[in-house]
């Protein structure tokens, strides 16, 4: 449910959770009870990597035979397709799910730009074939060893939950005026992280081999991304290293590179004119982003006066003017929006869905470059992927 979260109706991925929860908390103490009751403890540990089939065949054996066919041997049959069927459709989302992942990833620049090439069917084949490739060398690596590879996955998924507990508790210290639909108490967040943390420490104890797998592939993944997000820097420094090897030598190629890379402009929406506010996004983009182009866009309000309007804009031309005298680096500019440009409904609609698809395809800057302050409205999605980056 989660890889098509985007096209679901309002409210349908809460009942997804919902229903995934209760699903889990009824089968699996039931399935775990029953097989105590089937097999011994020594028995379910020699027989972990088939255990349901041989649950079906041990309680089918009990009952019988149907046409000189043993019940017992039709139950194993049927958990073995009901295991094919539901593991190829968890592979079939999880390249559905990869795809989504890993293009949002190359669009913020944090995986290579070559992810985003498309043939002539519109997919991104690149993506899908890198996915495989790593999936398959995990197999290959381990021999098709069942055990370590459910270990490897195991502290895959613990390590995402770990991970959105952590990212939760951010949100709810440092975004706390963020518009929500569903609040979690703080005990509950507290609490599921203590529970996947002890979840990861029994995986790690259990499957001490599956950890060393984790940490190259985990590593190798993060250092990616480490030399995607500081491609400008490393681009630098292998621009002195070269000049000061050859200094006879321009290395034209090098700084147009560095050129290129810094050349993607970004865009924040600012409500008011207001300069803390303004240089907070700077010292932003400064930070975590790789531009030397930032544009300032105010949609003015089509209900104000013209004097309204015109002060305003005075007071967002002369805090934009000092704010980029004060970073030399970073070229800072203004763009207003006219009422007459506005393609929204109601005439006090400052923001909407219409005016960021108006600015991205008129400045040329996906959505997902572009930043807000903190929205007004809890339907975060409705702006097409803009990011949120301060209070």
């Amino acid at each position: 449910s989660s890889q098509f979260v985007q096209e679901q109706a309002p409210g349908v991925y809460l009942k997804s959770l919902r229903n995934m929860w209760l699903g889990v908390t009824a089968f699996n103490p039931i399935i775990s009870a029953l097989s105590l009751c089937v097999f011994s403890v020594a028995d379910i540990a020699h027989k972990k990597e088939t255990l349901l089939a041989d649950m079906g065949g041990k309680v089918g054996d009990w009952m019988g035979a149907v046409g000189g066919v043993s019940i017992g041997h039709i139950l194993q049959v049927w958990v073995c397709l009901d295991a094919f069927v539901v593991l190829s459709g968890a592979v079939l989302t999880a390249y559905v799910g990869v795809n989504g992942l890993m293009k949002r990833l190359a669009m913020d620049r944090i995986l290579p730009q070559v992810l985003l090439q498309e043939n002539w069917r519109g997919t991104n084949h690149i993506q899908l074939f890198s996915f495989f490739v790593v999936a398959s060398s995990l197999v290959v690596f381990l021999n098709g060893e069942t055990s370590v590879l459910s270990g490897v996955y195991g502290l895959s998924f613990l390590g995402l939950m770990l991970f959105l507990a952590v990212g939760l508790m951010m949100l709810k210290f440092k975004r706390p005026d963020i518009p929500r639909e569903v609040h979690c108490p703080w005990w509950a967040v507290i609490l599921g992280l203590v529970m996947v943390f002890l979840g990861i420490v029994g995986n790690v104890l259990a499957q001490i081999d599956a950890l060393a797998y984790f940490v190259i592939y985990f590593s190798t993944v993060l250092g990616l991304a480490f030399v995607m997000l500081n491609t400008t820097t490393l681009l630098r420094l292998l621009l002195y290293v070269c000049e000061s090897t050859f200094p006879n030598t321009e290395f034209l190629w090098l700084k147009e590179s560095i050129k290129k890379n810094k050349a993607h402009p970004n865009i924040f929406f600012a409500k008011y004119p207001d300069l803390c506010l303004l240089n907070k996004a700077i010292l932003y983009v400064r930070e975590n982003e790789q531009t030397a182009d930032l544009k300032v866009v105010h949609c003015l309000d089509p209900t104000a006066t013209p004097e309204q309007s015109r002060e305003i804009s005075s007071r967002f031309q002369e805090g934009v003017a000092l704010l980029d005298s004060m970073y030399p680096k970073l070229r800072v500019s203004l763009v207003l929006i006219e009422d007459d440009q506005q393609t929204g409904s109601d005439a006090g609609a400052f923001f909407n869905e219409d005016m960021i698809k108006l600015v991205s395809e008129t400045l040329k800057t996906p959505m997902n470059m572009m930043f807000i302050a903190c929205p007004s409205s809890c339907k975060l999605d409705a702006y097409g992927g803009v990011r949120i980056i301060t209070h």
